[in-house]
């Protein structure tokens, strides 16, 4: 039987390549609307939500995979797999988490389960399984890849640009007293999000954006990066080309986000996540 097996979900928003090239395993979440629900990535694409929050559809709810659907993913794992490591999207965004620990204990001693709360999402959460499936191939021992995801887990940083109103499930509350800004930028890495500085001019915010993301880098280290956005491949282009002169890098992926990020965001949010190699 195969070693170790690596699970996470559609909210770690990863280029369907890069999830055949390392067999990882992607459990879907679920999208409600109206009374109809669907398997993200399966049953309904990003481009379609997105058309819908472009519609103006207000009846759009994202929910976690259920543990039954857990159970039988695990199941049907065990069947060439001895071990399984399953990393998903911060257990304060949703209840993912929890519907895969539920699923793990009802499992008793199928198979070896270990549950990580990666504290991220969106490509946050993604570079964390592509690193972590990466090492899977070489490392047979799970204490290994254990001890590697919570290095490389602590080392992510992502950066955000939202454009318009965002919900407040994971960025941080804006003071109501304050007018509001149209551009607002965050930072975001395990232990949670935080509000940096807002803009009312679009040129302006995507400068100081990259300004921002920098400052952050260390020049004396190389970087894998993910430029992330929901429905504005013009403006993730753009950051691509600002960024290219200031950060070293030896790995770019340009990344759409699934429908909880796009949800809280909004659409026209682009974001960028680093991890030094």
């Amino acid at each position: 039987m195969k070693k170790v097996a690596i699970v996470t979900d559609t909210s770690a928003d990863l280029p369907r390549s890069l999830i055949e090239e390392l067999n990882i395993h992607v459990i879907p979440l679920k999208i409600q609307i109206s009374t109809n629900t669907y398997k993200e990535g399966i049953d309904i694409s990003f481009e379609e939500v997105y058309r819908k929050f472009r519609d103006g559809c207000q009846e759009i709810i994202v929910n976690q995979p259920s543990p039954a659907e857990f159970m039988e993913l695990y199941k049907e794992l065990s069947k060439e797999y001895t071990e399984i490591i399953s990393i998903h999207l911060s257990s304060k965004i949703n209840g993912t988490v929890s519907s895969a620990d539920i699923a793990k204990k009802m499992l008793g001693d199928l198979v070896d389960i270990t549950i990580i709360d990666s504290g991220l999402v969106s490509m946050g959460l993604g570079v964390l399984v592509l690193e972590v499936a990466r090492a899977a191939k070489a490392l047979e021992n799970k204490e290994q890849l254990l001890l590697l995801a919570n290095k490389i887990k602590d080392s992510i940083k992502g950066f955000l640009l939202t454009e318009g109103e965002y919900k407040n499930l994971f960025l941080p509350q804006m003071d109501k007293a304050e007018e509001p800004y149209i551009y607002n930028i965050f930072m975001f890495n395990s232990e949670g999000f935080k509000f940096l500085e807002g803009h009312r001019n679009k040129a302006k915010s995507l400068q100081d954006f990259v300004n921002v993301i920098c400052s952050h880098v260390d020049n004396g280290l190389k970087y894998k990066i993910a430029i992330i956005h929901s429905d504005n491949l013009e403006d993730a282009v753009k950051l691509k080309d600002l960024i290219e002169s200031n950060i070293k890098y030896d790995h770019l992926i340009f990344s759409e986000l699934s429908s909880i990020s796009a949800y809280n965001l909004g659409l026209g949010a682009i974001g960028l996540v680093l991890y030094p190699v």
